[in-house]
């Protein structure tokens, strides 16, 4: 069965409520004040903890967000990088097996959350956390045509 865009969104969702399950006690009551913030703001590092500030980020990100407090909104629209990805896959690739599409969008999902993880870290020596979810724009590209990847023998 092929997966669907409407697929790739459940999956995101269901890995960002898991992210968010897995964070310690204290990170995950430190997002509750947080959502209540209407536009950009810097919070000292005392305040939250790094993997909170992280979640936050990531789940803004793959909603396109420009808020924390939109978090608390149910989604207007499809998550807005879970729909850059898919129509980034090229076609031959959606209309086939769902298991390998679904393993490679977990991944991003796993790999944002890091990325968001390692720069909560390095907000911490500033002694200040700037929540921002526009902080960094990302969009998936599709893989270059015609390029292939290096081998060990090349």
């Amino acid at each position: 069965m092929a997966a669907s865009v409407e697929s790739c969104e459940k999956l995101v969702t269901r890995q960002l409520r898991r992210q968010l399950q897995s964070l310690p006690r204290r990170a995950r009551e430190d997002i509750k004040p947080l959502l209540e913030l209407a536009r950009p703001t810097t919070i000292p590092v005392k305040a939250i903890s790094p993997l909170a500030v992280a979640w936050l980020l990531s789940e803004t990100n793959w909603r396109g967000l420009s808020t924390l407090r939109q978090v608390t909104k149910p989604p207007a629209h499809i998550q807005t990088l879970a729909w850059r990805w898919w129509t980034s896959v090229p076609e031959g690739l959606r209309i086939g097996p769902a298991d390998p599409l679904l393993e490679s969008l977990r991944e991003r999902v796993t790999n944002l959350y890091r990325f968001w993880e390692c720069v909560a870290r390095r907000m911490v020596i500033y002694k200040f956390y700037f929540l921002d979810p526009r902080l960094i724009s990302i969009q998936f590209e599709p893989p270059a045509k015609g390029k292939r990847r290096k081998s060990a023998n090349d």
